[in-house]
């Protein structure tokens, strides 16, 4: 599996998918508060905009590994890669890529 990190821009954090994954499995990603893994929406600029933040799904999405990294929306609000809804409710990933939750992102 290759080396991966996934940065969350307006929480200032980084997470290592390549360690989360290989534990895990997969990696979750929901609305702060919701026990995902990965909690979108903690930067200061996102917590002043609680209307965006409510796009983001309690358990909007799921980030696995099978020869590349891929995201799968399990949201109402859709996940988009760069600016792209994701099709047939998955997408690949790829460096550099920014990926947007409900009306929040961007988070990598």
């Amino acid at each position: 599996m290759k080396n991966a990190v996934l940065r969350d821009i307006p929480a200032g954090k980084t997470y290592n998918l390549t360690a989360l994954i290989g534990e895990f499995g997969e990696v979750s990603l929901g609305r702060v508060g919701f026990e995902s893994m990965i909690e979108v929406g903690q930067g200061a600029e996102a917590m002043k905009n609680e209307k965006a933040i409510r796009t983001v799904s309690k358990q909007h999405a799921t980030i696995t590994y099978d020869d590349k990294f891929f995201i799968r929306d399990h949201s109402l609000n859709g996940t988009r890669i760069n600016g792209t809804k994701i099709s047939n409710e998955k997408g690949w990933l790829r460096n550099g890529d920014q990926i947007f939750f409900g009306n929040y992102g961007p988070v990598v």
